[in-house]
């Protein structure tokens, strides 16, 4: 049994018409993580951002796609620094982050 603070990179897609849930694939998904951001952008889902069991801050994370089962790592190129629950918006077609916690 994990302990509370176990950070998790699992979850499940639910129907609400047949009242069920599908487990996600858990390849290549981003590493486990809390206080992430989190966006439907268009046919996917974006995580990005968050810490660890060890409160090592990230800048990593991946995109979704439900129709697939499959998760893709997002660049790290010229993302901002790692950090967790920074404030966050989808204008449509960009996700834009800002602020947030880092461990200085």
């Amino acid at each position: 049994m994990s302990a509370y603070w176990d950070k998790l990179n699992s979850g499940g897609i639910y129907d609400p018409a047949t009242d069920t849930w599908e487990s996600i694939s858990e390849l290549n998904a981003p590493t486990p993580r809390d206080s992430d951001i989190a966006f439907w952008i268009g046919s996917k889902m974006l995580i990005w951002s968050g810490f660890t069991s060890d409160a090592s801050y990230l800048n990593t994370g991946g995109l979704y796609d439900p129709g697939l089962d499959q998760w893709q790592p997002t660049s790290t190129t010229n993302s901002p620094s790692p950090r967790s629950i920074p404030a966050a918006v989808f204008t449509g077609s960009k996700v834009i982050a800002w602020g947030g916690r880092n461990s200085d």
